[in-house]
């Protein structure tokens, strides 16, 4: 995709909102429309640069002969209590400090205009560094977003059916339940999470 199609459309997303993006990829393109995460400002932007370069629907682009996979796909997720995992990402925040982010962050503060930087962690420390913030409201804004990300991610992967959940605190009972999908070779449901 072209740089200037690229920002022309996140100049319209800052501009109209990603509403507005929302309802004319519905028109362009009614099957990709429907599918995608009405949410994710990236994927509908990105569907709209293919078809504003291509002329063609995105869906058509992406559909084709899927080669059969020599392999099969199990998926197993890990659980544990909210509070809990919340403890823990305030501590990897402040573990992240005491190993050197703040370093890291100012070697690749000349880049922060890539794409790969505008993420939880960065973000956050970049406004401490250009002043707007003190570090204190940073770290608290970090591990904020950082929460949120976690309960966003929770809440995408908790509506896959396919995922098998088990809690994380119980490695013998996941690796129990592995060996028995290889040795069958058929998926067994899982106990339920305690």
């Amino acid at each position: 995709v072209s740089e200037a199609v690229r920002r022309e459309m996140y100049d319209r997303l800052e501009r109209e909102g990603l509403a507005s993006l929302l309802q004319e990829l519905r028109r362009l393109d009614p099957v990709y429309g429907a599918q995608v995460d009405p949410c994710n400002a990236k994927r509908v932007v990105h569907a709209l640069e293919i078809i504003k370069e291509s002329g063609r629907p995105f869906s058509e682009l992406r559909t084709g002969t899927k080669k059969k996979r020599p392999f099969r796909v199990v998926k197993m997720g890990l659980t544990r209590p909210r509070e809990e995992l919340f403890d823990r990402i305030n501590r990897r925040v402040t573990a992240m400090v005491e190993e050197g982010f703040l370093d890291e962050a100012r070697r690749v503060l000349p880049y922060r205009d890539c794409n790969a930087l505008n993420t939880v962690g960065y973000k956050e420390i970049f406004r401490y560094f250009d002043g707007e913030w003190p570090l204190d409201m940073a770290l608290d804004r970090m591990r904020k977003n950082t929460r949120v990300f976690a309960k966003k991610q929770l809440t995408w992967w908790q509506r896959d059916a396919e995922v098998h959940w088990f809690p994380a605190d119980e490695a013998d009972r996941v690796l129990e339940w592995v060996k028995q999908v290889r040795e069958r070779d058929e998926v067994p449901p899982p106990a339920p999470v305690r």
